[in-house]
């Protein structure tokens, strides 16, 4: 399959999950709310905040962009693995955006002891898969070559993916948001 031109390199923990998130979701139990929905019956699906997926979501339908799993959760997982569970937790993505996942590096560590694992990964991935087109890098940690940090959006566990992480995004994939959200 072809590559798209943009690519987003994704993290799932602290990126389509927060604390935030599970603090709520642990308030919801202790008051015994029912949420009365089948989809989110298993570990995997209560892992997923639907507003989070929803604004990726929204994100690659906007800029065409593809999806590639940087996440530990990719470990022993094929790529529509991911669409699939998306799309269990309620939101479908194009047909085609989630086919790729970086392959595991060793340990890597930069001039100052640091880990740089996804980023190596991600780089590798990049010479591998030949991408020369614009992508963005979604993740919480900061483990990334120098030259990928302008392409970086920090999201936080705290509050995860959120408008001010997409509007960046969106300009490093060339999209310039005209949208109004007072």
């Amino acid at each position: 399959m072809k590559l798209p031109d943009k690519m987003i390199f994704l993290d799932i923990d602290g990126v389509l999950n927060s604390r935030t998130f599970y603090t709520a979701r642990q308030a919801m139990t202790d008051a015994n709310f029912n949420l009365n929905d089948d989809r989110i019956q298993n570990f995997e699906m209560k892992e997923l905040d639907i507003t989070q997926l929803a604004l990726l979501c929204q994100l690659v339908k906007e800029t065409g962009a593809g999806i590639c799993i940087t996440s530990t959760w990719r470990t022993g997982k094929d790529p529509l693995w991911f669409r699939l569970w998306f799309y269990r937790r309620g939101i479908e993505f194009p047909r085609d955006c989630i086919l790729w996942k970086t392959g595991h590096l060793p340990d890597a560590r930069n001039e100052a002891g640091h880990h740089i694992t996804r980023g190596t990964e991600i780089e590798q991935w990049m010479k591998d898969e030949k991408f020369t087109g614009k992508y963005v890098i979604l993740d919480d940690d900061s483990d990334f070559l120098e030259h990928q940090k302008p392409y970086f959006v920090q999201t936080t566990h705290m509050n995860g993916f959120m408008w001010e992480h997409y509007d960046r995004a969106l300009t490093l994939l060339g999209k310039i948001n005209k949208g109004d959200r007072d």
